[in-house]
């Protein structure tokens, strides 16, 4: 199954310290395990899996939609960050 990111390059550099420079294949690893650990523990798996099979349909709106936008995008821009910064 394909792992649907919350967040795209953007958002990423648009929110954190991480520049445009920075080349997003290098970070999109970190991206990846500060999501399917730290963002699936914080939300839980079922709520996790709604949220990632409703990216990956294309259909995310009303309520999930605002969780992302609103709450899961910035931690996990924070998250990822942390995971990425030490290397």
């Amino acid at each position: 199954m394909a792992t649907a990111l919350f967040i795209k390059r953007e958002d990423l550099v648009r929110n954190s310290i991480i520049d445009g420079n920075v080349d997003y294949d290098k970070i999109i690893q970190f991206v990846k395990v500060a999501q399917e650990i730290d963002i699936q523990n914080l939300l839980g798996t079922d709520l996790y899996n709604r949220i990632s099979a409703d990216i990956i349909a294309g259909n995310l709106s009303g309520d999930y939609l605002s969780l992302v936008n609103t709450y899961i995008q910035p931690t996990l821009i924070w998250f990822a960050q942390m995971n990425y910064i030490p290397f």
